[in-house]
């Protein structure tokens, strides 16, 4: 695999909304387009798009499932009208389909819940934009995504108000299925509408979780991984292994002594799976833990070519999660 591009996704809400209402616009002013529509596209690749296309609907279809429950519970308003045995013959095969397509399709990487997570976190933004730009409501103002990553809280309570709102109709209409709706109602459906609003509590309690964010401790993330290095110095040449990468810098642990201090300048030699580089850096920190000895290094300046064979270590790998420690 080779690296071709490299940038930052968003790291705050504000940026993940804009990101998603640009690639909705985009999907939808692509296929209303007569190129789209007329050109030489194979039948295949059109169903694609539409199904992309379908995708940015469905956060409409989101706010009618999370709302439709709290309107009958609360307000007495009847939205759904089925047996039993109708609900089970459609929902059913959706929910196991689904979610077995999304695990399938991200390699097991993602489920149906966290699907649900993050569809839910940021529906209340999409629904407009997407109407708009069906309707031929342009968007006058291209925002890209900010190219600096930022340290501290990276998102805003602001974004959650809707959830807040929707989580107490929820909470309602949850406590008045536990304290009967009449004595009219089914079984049943009491049963169900039971799970269908404990289910968007838990939801939605988990958007507004998602959408507080975390605090930023670091500008970028470190990456679990082991590749050969050699420290070298003016004193001589030290092998080791990585014990994690970043961007700015690498962790390294070897069996041989540091006879290294801190901001000492040194040259780190980096080989990898096709990919070898030297950088200039600076010992930011060194201690010993049990029989290893361990040292944190932060580089200098690279040039574009340190650059692309340094990122390509980093980032040619199998998909890890980032280190936790701090």
């Amino acid at each position: 695999m080779t690296l071709l591009a490299h940038g930052l996704s968003p790291t705050d809400m504000k940026s993940l909304i804009k990101q998603r209402q640009r690639w909705a616009r985009g999907c939808v002013h692509t296929l209303k387009s007569k190129e789209f529509l007329l050109g030489k596209l194979l039948l295949a690749g059109k169903l694609s798009y539409l199904q992309c296309l379908l995708y940015w609907w469905t956060f409409t279809r989101r706010l009618i499932y999370l709302v439709s429950p709290i309107l009958f519970t609360v307000f007495g308003v009847h939205m759904v009208d089925c047996a039993w045995w109708e609900l089970v013959l459609f929902w059913l095969p959706n929910h196991l389909i689904g979610a077995k397509a999304a695990k399938l399709a991200s390699g097991g990487q993602r489920s149906r819940r966290w699907s649900n997570l993050v569809d839910t976190a940021i529906f209340p933004y999409l629904i407009l934009p997407v109407i708009a730009e069906t309707l031929g409501i342009r968007e006058k103002h291209f925002t890209v995504t900010e190219k600096q990553k930022k340290l501290g809280q990276n998102s805003q309570a602001k974004y959650a108000i809707v959830h807040l709102i929707l989580i107490t109709g929820s909470a309602w209409g949850l406590y008045r299925c536990f304290g009967g709706l009449d004595m009219e109602t089914p079984v049943w459906q009491n049963a169900v509408l039971i799970y269908w609003l404990s289910s968007n509590i838990y939801f939605l309690t988990m958007a507004v979780r998602f959408l507080l964010g975390r605090s930023n401790v670091r500008l970028e993330e470190r990456i679990p991984a082991r590749e050969r290095v050699e420290l070298i110095t003016p004193d001589g040449r030290i092998n080791g292994l990585t014990a994690d990468l970043s961007e700015s810098g690498m962790a390294v642990v070897t069996e041989q002594s540091l006879p290294l201090s801190n901001g000492q300048e040194l040259t780190v030699a980096v080989c990898a799976d096709g990919y070898q580089t030297e950088l200039k850096g600076r010992v930011a920190h060194r201690f010993r833990d049990g029989k290893y000895h361990r040292c944190g290094i932060s580089f200098e300046k690279m040039s574009v070519d340190e650059k692309k064979q340094y990122y390509a270590v980093i980032y040619d790998r199998d998909h890890t999660r980032t280190c936790r420690e701090t």
